[in-house]
C-alpha cells in the first residue's frame, strides 16, 4: 500500500505524465499510467489511478476521457500550443536574450505541452541578421532594477560601451542612478533613470549595465518621478535618446496615416490641413534621432510650429548636406 508520502509524489508525477505525455491525438489508459508510476517505484492500482485523476481534475486540469476503452488525455494545459509557439518566437528574435538563454528558455516552454510537438518548437524565425546580446547577467541585473524600482533605492552599476575592436568595455566611472522605469524600445531593454551628478533623466542600455547593485541610498528627485506619465513616455522619446520636450504641429501627407499611428497610436490629435495633407500635434523629445525618423519621409512631411523646432530641423537637414559637397 502506499504511503502518505508516495501519495503525494504521485498525484505531482501524475500531472506531469498528462502535461508531457497525453494530446487529443495521444490518450493514456491507466495501464500506461501504473506502468510509468511504477517505473518510478510508486504502486499504484486501477481504482487509485482514477481516483487521481478526478483529484486533478477537481484542482482545474482540463482531462477529458473518450469513452471505457479511449483513453484520456489533457485537453488543454496553461497554454495553447499557438501561444507558446508565439512566445517560442519572441525569444528567437529577442535580441536583449543571449543565445544560450534562449535555447534554455525555450527547453522550458516546450514542456508545457506533450512531447509529440517537440518538433514545432523548432522554429524558422527569420532573424534579420540581428545580433544577441552576449551579456549572460541581464536577467538578474533587471531583477535587481525591478526591486530598486518598488523599493526606491539608488542603484550602483559599470556601464560599457563598444570600442574599435568590436569589444564591449567599461567606462572608467561607477554610475549611481535613481531608477525610474524600465523601456522596451527597438527590441532593446533601456533603464530610464535620474543622475543626480549631471541632474537630469539619462537612458542606459540594460545588456550594457555590469555589476548592478540596489544601494541602501534613497532615490533623488523624487518629485520628478511621481510626475513621470509612464505610459506615454516610450511615445516621446526616440531610440532611447532623449531631447528637450516640446509641443510640435507637424504636416504629413495623408498616405503617412498609418505610419504616424504605428509610432505613436490612435491617441494623437489629428485634423485635415487641406485635400493631401493632415496635421498632428505631438509632445515629443526633439533629438537628432526624431530628425532622423522625421526625414525618411523626406518632403510628405514638415515641421510647422514651433519655429525653433522646424529651425533646428533644417540645420539638421543642412549639416547631412554638407557632408556630400
Amino acid at each position: 500500500m502506499a504511503t502518505y508520502h508516495e501519495n503525494k509524489l504521485k498525484l505531482l508525477y501524475l500531472m506531469r505524465y498528462f502535461i508531457e505525455n497525453t494530446d487529443e491525438e495521444h490518450p493514456t489508459n491507466s495501464k500506461e499510467i501504473i506502468e510509468y508510476l511504477n517505473s518510478l517505484g510508486i504502486s499504484a492500482e486501477r481504482k487509485s489511478v482514477y481516483n487521481d485523476i478526478e483529484t486533478l481534475r477537481a484542482a482545474g486540469m482540463d482531462i477529458i476521457s473518450k469513452g471505457k476503452r479511449g483513453g484520456c488525455y489533457l485537453a488543454s494545459g496553461e497554454f495553447q500550443l499557438a501561444e507558446l509557439k508565439l512566445l517560442v518566437d519572441a525569444v528567437q528574435v529577442a535580441k536583449v536574450i543571449t543565445p544560450k538563454k534562449s535555447k534554455e528558455l525555450i527547453e522550458k516552454l516546450s514542456k508545457q505541452t506533450s512531447k509529440f510537438h517537440a518538433n514545432e518548437f523548432k522554429r524558422d524565425v527569420v532573424l534579420m541578421n540581428r545580433a544577441k546580446s552576449a551579456n549572460e547577467t541581464i536577467y538578474y541585473n533587471i531583477d535587481r532594477i525591478h526591486n530598486a524600482i518598488v523599493e526606491r533605492k539608488e542603484i550602483s552599476f559599470r556601464y560599457m560601451e563598444w570600442n574599435l575592436e568590436k569589444k564591449l568595455v567599461e567606462k572608467p566611472r561607477e554610475y549611481r542612478i535613481s531608477p525610474w522605469l524600465l523601456v522596451w524600445d527597438n527590441e532593446n531593454y533601456y533603464l530610464v533613470g535620474y543622475d543626480d551628478v549631471r541632474g537630469e533623466t539619462r537612458h542606459y542600455r540594460v545588456d550594457k549595465m555590469k555589476r548592478v547593485t540596489v544601494t541602501k541610498n534613497d532615490c533623488k528627485n523624487e518629485a520628478e518621478y511621481q510626475k513621470l506619465d509612464k505610459s506615454a513616455y516610450g511615445k516621446a522619446t526616440f531610440g532611447m535618446f532623449g531631447g528637450n520636450r516640446a509641443q510640435l504641429k507637424i504636416c504629413f501627407a495623408n498616405e503617412l496615416i498609418g505610419a504616424v499611428i504605428d509610432r505613436f497610436g490612435t491617441d494623437i490629435k489629428t485634423y485635415a490641413y487641406d485635400e493631401h495633407n493632415f496635421c498632428v500635434q505631438l509632445d515629443i523629445d526633439v533629438s537628432n534621432r526624431f530628425f532622423g525618423w522625421l526625414a525618411g519621409f523626406g518632403s510628405d512631411a514638415k515641421i510647422l510650429e514651433p519655429y525653433m523646432a522646424a529651425e533646428e530641423y533644417r540645420r539638421f537637414i543642412l549639416n547631412i548636406v554638407e557632408n556630400y559637397r
